[in-house]
């Protein structure tokens, strides 16, 4: 009996031995995979890397606005980074098949000329990043720009003294079938950058607010109807004279209380769009050659809105030298206030802003321990915008009065010309006595975005073949 219970004693205290180092290899185990999770977790969740090298200039999109910047800055020594985006690179412009109102180019299309910029910019010096910004850090000197993560997961940050936003707009969209499949081949948010393609043809207008009116307009000059979709049952501009003149314009044939439900075509183009009556469901389907969409645009201001000041549109406030309310923070192109939204005008901004940066990085010294946003150097005087009065919408032409003369066929003027001519006008351009102005005195040009190196005669050659084609005299 003794003998028994020694052994059962025995038993159990075995038994609790192995039940506590069980507990305890079970215990090592779980700690074990704590910190092995802790590890990996470190591993693979770590902070982006921030990069060692501190550019002068970052420039977020890669549109003409910011190509442009970064041909400019590149070209006067200043090492820049374009973050140009993944969504579409190149911007809005490289879904226009045909880019017209170019100087100096009849015709190329809008992926093609980004093309030519980007490889300028390039040869200048620029570096171009296929990556999208994800955030930006402005609260302290220097600047921190983040990207999105890329296909491989990584992350990075960019430091920088001065940030150019170049972010462009998002057109809004109707979402109606055949809508994608037929942009930039017959539809189009730009009545002055693709009207020209239809003159004398029928197109379709959708919109009824005062750009709507606006570009209704001046589609009439140039094709043989326009049908002007609108959704309510009155316009939303206050212009009395203007809602008369559209409402009383022969081309024009108004469909008020009217939706688009579908664009079709022919693979290749628009032939026919389908509208439906909101009042009585009836539908009817319109032979057109082309389609612009004026309901608006989204600027593309989401990222730097805890930086910059935003008007009630979203659009980045800047003077005309893209200084925004923050320093050394700069904005250029369509994402900016700007009436007209065109390839030209955004190159035009562009280059007036990069002489601001580069006086702005001179004066802050040109090195990353630049000054203060509260230094006194750097609160200079802001230029007020200027308010200038606009004709008179109603104003006609006879034909012994000729709609504009130019006065002067420099680059300004023949581009003037230009445009003009496009928009049905015939002006006439008085070259003086030295046609093509102080242009053709100047051996060779370097930064005119589209051309890599060519003379002042050749492109003032170039633009006044252009103008001429376009029907100036």
């Amino acid at each position: 009996m003794i003998h028994i219970f020694v052994k059962a004693i025995t038993m159990q205290k075995q038994s609790t031995l192995r039940t506590t180092l069980l507990l305890a290899t079970l215990i090592c185990c779980s700690v074990a995979l704590l910190a092995t999770n802790s590890f990996f977790s470190s591993f693979f969740h770590k902070k982006p890397p921030v990069s060692c090298e501190i550019y002068p200039v970052i420039i977020i999109g890669g549109g003409v606005g910011g190509l442009t910047t970064a041909l400019n800055l590149a070209q006067n020594g200043i090492r820049t980074l374009v973050v140009e985006g993944t969504a579409q690179p190149g911007g809005l412009l490289t879904l226009s098949h045909s880019v017209r109102n170019w100087p100096g180019i009849e015709s190329i299309s809008g992926n093609s000329l980004i093309e030519k910029i980007k490889q300028h910019a390039q040869t200048a010096g620029a570096t171009l990043l296929p990556e999208t910004a994800a955030s930006l850090d402005c609260s302290s000197w220097p600047y921190l720009v983040t990207t999105a993560p890329d296909i491989d997961g990584n992350i990075k940050t960019y430091k920088t003294t001065t940030i150019v936003i170049a972010t462009g707009t998002t057109p809004r969209k109707l979402n109606i079938s055949g809508e994608d499949a037929y942009w930039g081949n017959g539809v189009s948010n730009c009545a002055v950058c693709d009207g020209g393609l239809y003159k004398d043809k029928t197109v379709a207008l959708i919109g009824g607010g005062e750009a709507a009116i606006e570009e209704a307009e001046y589609l009439s000059t140039l094709a043989q109807k326009v049908h002007m979709i609108v959704r309510k049952p009155s316009f939303s501009s206050h212009e009395a004279s203007r809602i008369y003149a559209v409402s009383h314009n022969p081309k024009i044939t108004l469909h008020l209380n009217t939706i688009p439900t579908k664009i079709a075509g022919d693979a290749t183009s628009v032939t026919h769009l389908t509208i439906k009556n909101t009042l009585t469901d009836q539908e009817k389907s319109l032979k057109i050659d082309g389609i612009f969409e004026a309901i608006g645009s989204t600027p593309n201001s989401s990222l730097c809105k805890h930086v910059v000041s935003c008007n009630a549109q979203g659009a980045i406030k800047c003077d005309e030298y893209g200084r925004t309310s923050h320093p050394g923070v700069f904005a250029v192109g369509d994402v900016t206030p700007t009436h007209y939204r065109q390839a030209i005008i955004a190159a035009g901004n562009a280059s007036t802003a990069s002489q601001a940066i580069l006086e702005y990085l001179f004066k802050s010294g040109h090195h990353p321990e630049i000054p203060s946003p509260k230094d006194p150097l750097l609160k200079e005087k802001r230029t007020p915008q200027t308010q200038h009065s606009q004709p008179p919408h109603e104003q006609t032409f006879t034909p012994d009065v000729l709609p504009a003369v130019i006065i002067g066929a420099n680059t300004a003027g023949l581009a003037a010309a230009m445009y003009l001519g496009y928009a049905g006008y015939k002006p006439l351009v008085l070259d003086g006595a030295a046609p093509g102005g102080s242009l053709n005195n100047t051996r060779l040009i370097t930064s005119w975005p589209s051309e890599e190196k060519i003379t002042g005669a050749q492109l003032a050659t170039n633009f006044t073949r252009h103008a001429r084609a376009a029907g100036a005299k």
